[in-house]
């Protein structure tokens, strides 16, 4: 019986010990699964030339029957203040406040390489945050939590326009 015991604490300090890593695999999951609905194709960890002498690095890029969608997916956690025209953002997590840049700003630079890669179709921005990211004096528009994400969803039934089609194939060749 001692050796049950052993093998029970071993497993358990082991699952204590994994949590962290089976919570991100989860989360993962049912971010790539929400990320799925929105659109009719999609694209993971696209890197697309900006037509000067960068890259474009999106977590998602998906086809909806409207528009090309840049996704892309912030990991913060706690308190963030924000704004969609302020320079600096701030997280405040346990007692310490980190600043980072507004990653809108890229986003919207992003949206602008993309279109001059594309005929004229539209293009939008969706910036994911962890659900464990609150936003006390309000998120801007253009951010979105998981819970959220998880309730929008395309009509697979719509078609994409052909004009649109043809300006996603033509981003799929460039990321080559």
């Amino acid at each position: 019986m001692p050796v049950l015991a052993v093998v029970s604490v071993f497993t358990g300090l082991i699952i204590i010990l994994k949590w962290s890593l089976v919570k991100r695999k989860l989360y993962d999951f049912r971010l790539r699964r929400a990320i799925k609905k929105l659109g009719k194709k999609v694209l993971r960890n696209v890197a697309v030339s900006d037509g000067l002498d960068g890259l474009v690095y999106v977590d998602y890029l998906v086809l909806t029957p409207e528009s090309i969608l840049l996704v892309y997916i912030r990991r913060y956690q706690g308190v963030i203040f924000a704004g969609d025209n302020i320079d600096f953002w701030t997280q405040v997590i346990d007692r310490g406040s980190f600043k980072f840049d507004n990653p809108l700003v890229r986003m919207d630079e992003d949206i602008i390489s993309i279109r001059t890669l594309l005929s004229g179709s539209k293009v939008g921005g969706l910036m994911v945050f962890t659900d464990e990211s609150e936003f006390p004096k309000g998120r801007p528009d253009r951010i979105i939590s998981l819970s959220d994400l998880r309730k929008k969803a395309c009509n697979k039934s719509d078609l994409v326009p052909d004009k649109l089609q043809e300006d996603w194939d033509r981003l799929v060749q460039a990321i080559g």
